[in-house]
């Protein structure tokens, strides 16, 4: 008579079938904790968003120049009168020839000695 001992295969088919099972049920319980994860970040950005949409705008700027004025052509003594603050200083800067409107233009060829053309002495 045989000594019986049953089917091995049926053994390693269902230690097999259990391991998955097992393997099956930890990947699951990793997913639910990572979709909680990304939904708690998510509600916590949708908070943020929600607070900066529904913020106060911010205040009005302050009317700091009294009349307007050119910026190449003012003086840091006539900025500090005029109530802009930072400008004021104790010592004018004097404008010299050059420094208005006409030195910045670049339709005006810069031309030297006069009117026109290029000036060559003749040696």
């Amino acid at each position: 008579m045989c000594g019986g001992g049953g089917n091995r295969a049926s053994d390693d088919a269902k230690k097999a079938a259990k391991r998955q099972e097992k393997l099956a049920r930890e990947q699951m319980e990793l997913q639910r904790q990572q979709f909680e994860q990304q939904f708690e970040l998510q509600r916590q950005q949708m908070a943020e968003q929600k607070a900066i949409a529904t913020a106060p705008p911010p205040p009005a700027p302050e009317a700091v120049a009294t009349a307007a004025a050119s910026a190449v052509e003012t003086s840091p003594t006539a900025a500090g009168a005029a109530g802009i603050p930072g400008a004021a200083m104790d010592m004018a800067i004097p404008l010299r020839a050059g420094v208005g409107r006409r030195r910045l233009r670049t339709d005006i060829p810069a031309v030297a000695g006069g009117a026109g053309g290029l000036s060559i002495p003749a040696v």
